[in-house]
């Protein structure tokens, strides 16, 4: 697993298109908004819902489950 992990922090992907476009506007929308999240009784689920779009994004780009 660490294999993995090593093999994925060094690349580079651009957030502007596709996938990697998805994801970079959802998770900066979440940074931008962080304060009025924390108190949110929701933001659990928004949380598991981010996990779970960067599983996805590492599927799309690497075919990595």
């Amino acid at each position: 697993m660490d294999a993995e992990l090593s093999t994925l922090t060094a690349i580079a992907m651009t957030g502007s298109v596709g996938m990697t476009g998805v994801v970079y506007q959802f998770l900066s929308g979440l940074a931008a908004d962080i304060d009025a999240l924390e108190s949110d009784p929701t933001a659990d689920a928004l949380s598991e819902r981010a996990a779970d779009l960067i599983a996805t994004l590492i599927q799309s780009q690497f075919g990595m489950p």
